[in-house]
């Protein structure tokens, strides 16, 4: 297994992610150190990249189909508002993400299976679009708060 893969999954397993079932790994040293890797833990496929040396977290809950970044799930699920994630300079740290989606595996579960699947995918789609927006008018006016 390629080194990025490995220290990733060092990770998921240090955060009690033991189960999760690597799908795909890339890892081109030559192409700036940007890796990624693919995992199957539960109900998510959960992507992690290194681009320019920065780590992201990217979570499906269909199967690969429609990712949305961490950032997006911690607003949808209310972990974290807009404003909080605006106001970080980096990406979370990598074992911080994935010790958080570890420590909510279970309301996961609950909100992204059965009856309320479609409710929470809807949140999670308006998470995304609402920080989109907000990101802009940030750029755009960076003196302005949220």
């Amino acid at each position: 297994m390629k080194t990025f893969a490995r220290n990733v999954l060092a990770k998921l397993h240090e955060a009690g992610l033991r189960d999760a079932e690597v799908l795909s790994a890339t890892d081109d040293p030559e192409a700036f150190g940007n890796s990624e890797i693919l995992a199957r833990i539960d109900i998510a496929v959960v992507r992690i990249t290194r681009d320019r040396g920065q780590e992201f977290v990217d979570i499906s809950f269909d199967d690969g189909r429609e990712f949305f970044q961490m950032d997006d799930l911690e607003i949808a699920m209310g972990w974290e508002t807009i404003a909080q994630v605006l106001a970080r300079q980096v990406p979370a740290d990598l074992g911080v993400s994935v010790s958080r989606f570890a420590s909510r595996r279970d309301e996961l579960k609950r909100h992204f299976t059965g009856s309320g699947r479609q409710l929470a995918l809807a949140r999670l789609r308006r998470a995304a679009a609402d920080r989109g927006r907000a990101m802009l008018r940030h750029l755009e006016h960076p003196d302005q708060s949220t």
